[in-house]
């Protein structure tokens, strides 16, 4: 009899099946390790996750656990930027203080003005924004092992001890662009330099030529800042080229600063330090430093860190630092002044009657409390496009507990405690409800300037301040007096929030702008 292959038994089937069962076992017998790694693992990552958020003491800030278990906030910052932490603060305005847990570690947000205030006052052995600079400018700077050392002592000395390369350089900054006889030499200056390139320049015919305003701006701060500080011969006027390779390095701090094989995964802005650094090197090494018209404080700044120990090489790092502080935030906020002025006719009408018939730059830079409207511009782009952090580290190992505005608080050793400076300056509680808006005479009607965090607080309150805002009020008076600038298009462009706060930020998209001469007339007369 014929078998037949759909009866109840069949040897073809027999032997399938039995292939099959096989199979199965040598996938068990190999997969089983597999599988049993994959469990101990997702179990290691659930550990991890439930560890990671539980709190370490009663007085801990409450705990905001991200979405995503144990990676979510690190990957929400990566991808984020400052917009991040900023909207997790505005999302919960009930919470004065939080904790961001992230592996092994902790990031404290605090978004209460009045908090703020109080921790930012919190003794150095507590709290301390210094003990984060080495390791930030060696990642940044790219300094030397045996510079980091250098930096690293005497970083916070207590009232008798010897300061530091660090503390000394601050208080020489300090006081250098505080108000007074130095910073007015500085200032006029910077008047005297900017006259330079803002009344020399003539438009190209805006009929046929349109201009990437940023660039512009960012081009007349360059070349006068450099000149202010570094004289005649600085290395951006020897070399124009190292214009953008400033820039370059300046929009690549993010991936310097991750410290992460830099020369290859932030190349652009390596590339770009390195070309600075090798010219402000030579800059040096052929004592270009002691030329007559090269500003005082850079003099001194090489005669400290050469007292140090510092080589020259070093130092050409720390000038290129220097001049990254003295051009980024002046270029970037002119910028926005100059765009939200030249955007409301109403505005620039009385922002020009403000400043009358007169040209005189000295009047233009001294006379703040005349020139309000001004100044409240100046404040008003700064509150809607500064996002940084004024940022402190948890220096006791074993952490520390505070008592903060008669609450006490307990904060991980070897943890960061960040001011959200963007969530407090975009929080309706604080600045209304129109406080996306431009609006300049918030300011003048009087603010609550625990509110406004641009320029840091405490420690890191910025030394520069002062000379900074003089420049951009005197940059501002002279293109809107001396041009018309016509924007193209009928939108402004948003800040580009999803970056690393660590200046002021830039819009999203290039604005172009139509340049023509309005006023022929000369600023002031030169000293």
């Amino acid at each position: 009899m014929a078998w037949d292959s759909t009866s109840s038994f069949s040897p073809t089937r027999a032997l399938t099946s039995q292939l099959s069962w096989l199979e199965l076992e040598n996938w068990l017998k190999y997969s089983a390790p597999i599988v049993t790694g994959l469990v101990v693992l997702l179990a290691t990552y659930l550990l991890l996750d439930h560890a990671q958020t539980r709190p370490l003491s009663k007085n801990e800030p409450p705990i905001l656990p991200s979405r995503i278990p144990f990676l979510g906030h690190v990957l929400g910052m990566l991808f984020q930027g400052g917009r991040y932490v900023k909207n997790i603060g505005l999302d919960n305005p009930h919470l004065p203080i939080f904790t961001l847990p992230v592996p092994f570690s902790r990031i404290y947000i605090v978004t209460s003005p009045s908090l703020a205030l109080s921790v930012q006052r919190l003794p150095p052995n507590s709290l301390s924004f210094t003990p984060l600079v080495p390791d930030i400018t060696k990642r940044v700077l790219g300094l030397g092992p045996q510079t980091v050392e250098i930096v690293r002592q005497n970083i916070d000395p207590t009232p008798g001890e010897p300061s530091g390369f660090l503390a000394d350089m601050h208080d020489l900054v300090g006081k250098s662009l505080a108000p007074g006889e130095e910073m007015k030499k500085l200032i006029r200056s910077a008047a005297h330099e900017f006259r330079q390139v803002v009344g020399g320049y003539v438009p190209p015919n805006p009929d046929n030529v349109e201009i990437d305003l940023l660039v512009w701006i960012r081009h007349f701060v360059a070349v006068a800042t450099a000149k202010v500080f570094y004289g005649g011969d600085n290395p951006l006027a020897a070399d124009p080229q190292l214009e953008e390779a400033f820039w370059d390095f300046d929009h690549g701090l993010g991936g310097l600063l991750a410290g992460v094989w830099p020369s290859v995964m932030a190349k652009k802005a390596y590339k770009g330090r390195e070309r600075l650094v090798k010219a402000f090197e030579r800059w040096l090494v052929e004592r270009r430093y002691e030329e007559e018209d090269v500003a005082g404080i850079i003099k001194q700044r090489v005669e400290i860190a050469q007292r140090h120990g510092w080589e020259l090489r070093e130092v050409a790092r720390s000038e290129v630092s220097f001049l990254f502080a003295g051009i980024v935030n002046t270029a970037t906020t002119t910028f926005w002044g100059v765009l939200q002025v030249c955007n409301d006719r109403g505005l620039l009408g009385e922002v020009r009657k403000e400043l009358g018939v007169r040209m005189d730059t000295e009047e233009i830079v001294w006379s703040q409390k005349e020139k309000v409207l001004l100044e409240a511009v100046v404040k008003e782009c700064l509150r809607l496009n500064s996002d940084t952090y004024s940022t402190r580290l948890v220096v006791p190992k074993e952490g520390v507990e505070v008592t903060v505005k008669g609450r006490e608080y307990w904060f991980k050793g070897g943890a960061v405690v960040q001011i959200s400076g963007g969530t407090i300056h975009s929080s309706r509680d604080n600045w209304g409800e129109d406080v996306r808006e431009f609006r300049p005479e918030r300011f003048l009607a009087g603010v609550n300037y625990k509110n406004f965090r641009a320029f840091g607080g405490g420690k890191t309150l910025c030394p520069g301040r002062h000379f900074a805002v003089a420049v951009i009020r005197l940059l501002i008076v002279m293109v809107v007096t001396k041009f018309e600038v016509e924007i193209v298009g009928d939108k402004l462009p948003e800040k580009d929030d999803g970056v690393l706060p660590v200046h002021v930020l830039e819009p999203k998209e290039r604005v172009i702008v139509k340049i023509r001469v309005r006023d022929e007339r000369k600023f002031g007369a030169d000293e």
